[in-house]
């Protein structure tokens, strides 16, 4: 058995490293953590530094104050008068439309007795030809149907003759009566009254036939008026067409909508009766209508000096007066039921050829003004138990001084004690 038995061969003993492999292991190592202490370094979110804190201050200055109130509104004329289509006064012409032929250009300057609109007016004369054509024809029925009755009545009148003529040739025949028999004198005398009786009935029958005929020509005549009145109408209605300018100023597009867009009326779009074509404001009438809150309109008053600003002209400022207050507090909108704003006008006291009416502008109606006064901003005041103080910046920081305050501004306010011009504040 033990000859069968494999032999069994040791494992080798270990083998210590060299001095050179372990200086390689060591440097790899330090590599390793070298790289990973980049590697985080790198990756590691960096945290900025901590800021400073800086004090805002201002410096007290010496100079104008004013006080105001800024109101919004939009330019508009006080002296103007508007041009509306033509209102026909023929009733066939009722509520069509009309078509402005030409126009004046909105913007632009007229004079008195310029052009204003042309609405076209071809059908209107076309029509005023045919009532022309039916007023001489209406003319003409008249005199021909005098000339029937003068010749009915010249009829008439020769068989009133015949007549008559007939009368006095019965009463001729019964004058020598006496000599003859009875039954001749009734003959005569049935004569008499038969033709005497015609006559009158001719008498009569001319008297209905005048009557008869004047009635025809006043039916006539009556047709003839009514043409000449509708003529007239019509041609007052073409004369209207044309509208000119009864004083100089500026001329206004009033606005239509044209496939679905507000535009401005111009030439080629259709009008109707009545309806607002354009307006020609007097320039120099120009004015600034604003509202104010009731709660600020205690505080306004008739001749106030205001600044007027507009938006399409951010470097355009002119002066004006307050012209007019409202009486009556009205709602600015149907959902803001609680606030009431007072209607203001604000006359412009120097005109700028620039302005038109409905542009967008802020009046700065000023309520107090000083013309000299040390002032800080609104920022660098406190107040502690009723009493108004400043911190003032000195060479150890901030000391915390009492002031006696005046008249403020939207962004600054009067010390008239406890500080000087020059000196430097904090703003909070």
């Amino acid at each position: 058995m033990s000859a069968l038995t494999p032999p069994i061969h040791a494992l080798p003993p270990p083998v210590a490293p060299t001095a050179a492999g372990r200086n390689y292991l060591l440097g790899l190592g330090v590599l390793t953590l070298a790289g990973l202490l980049g590697w985080w370094l790198w990756m590691r979110p960096s945290t900025p530094p901590s800021p400073t804190t800086v004090a805002k201050t201002a410096v007290a200055k010496v100079g104008p104050l004013e006080s105001y109130i800024r109101l919004n509104g939009q330019t508009s004329a006080r002296s103007f008068y508007s041009i509306t289509a033509p209102i026909m006064r023929g009733s066939e012409s009722g509520g069509s439309s009309m078509v402005i032929q030409k126009m004046a250009k909105a913007g632009s300057l007229v004079k008195a007795g310029d052009r204003l609109i042309e609405i076209d007016g071809q059908t209107m004369a076309d029509h005023v030809d045919d009532v022309k054509d039916q007023l001489r024809q209406g003319e003409n029925d008249v005199a021909k149907r005098k000339a029937e009755q003068a010749v009915e009545l010249g009829q008439l009148e020769q068989t009133l003759r015949i007549a008559k003529s007939q009368l006095e040739k019965a009463k001729l025949d019964y004058q020598p009566a006496p000599v003859r028999t009875d039954i001749e004198r009734e003959l005569l005398k049935l004569a008499v009254d038969e033709a005497e009786a015609r006559y009158n009935q001719q008498v009569k029958d001319l008297a209905q036939q005048k009557t008869s005929h004047a009635a025809e020509i006043k039916i006539l005549e009556s047709t003839v008026a009514r043409h000449k009145i509708h003529l007239g109408r019509h041609e007052i209605d073409l004369s209207r067409f044309t509208v000119r300018a009864s004083k100089p100023g500026l001329v206004v597009s009033q606005t239509i909508f044209r496939g679905g867009d507000l535009a401005q009326i111009d030439e080629g779009d259709q009008v109707y009766p009545g309806m607002p074509v354009l307006k020609v404001v007097d320039p120099a009438s120009m004015q600034v209508e604003a509202t104010v809150n009731q709660a600020q309109s205690s505080e306004l008053r008739i001749g106030q000096r205001v600044r007027i600003g507009f938006d399409a002209f951010s470097g355009l400022v002119l002066t004006g007066h307050v012209y007019s207050i409202g009486a009556l507090a009205t709602s600015p909108g149907r959902s803001q039921y609680f606030i009431r704003m007072v209607p203001v006008r604000i006359q412009i006291d120097k005109l700028d050829p620039r302005i038109i009416p409905d542009l967008s502008a802020y009046a700065d109606v000023i309520t107090a003004q000083q013309e000299s006064t040390v002032q800080v901003p609104l920022g660098a005041l406190n107040e502690e138990d009723g009493k108004s103080y400043v911190f003032v910046k000195s060479a150890n920081g901030f000391e915390k001084r009492a002031v006696t305050t005046g008249m403020q501004s939207n962004t600054q306010i009067a010390i008239k004690d406890g500080l000087r011009a020059g000196e430097e504040v904090r703003v909070n």
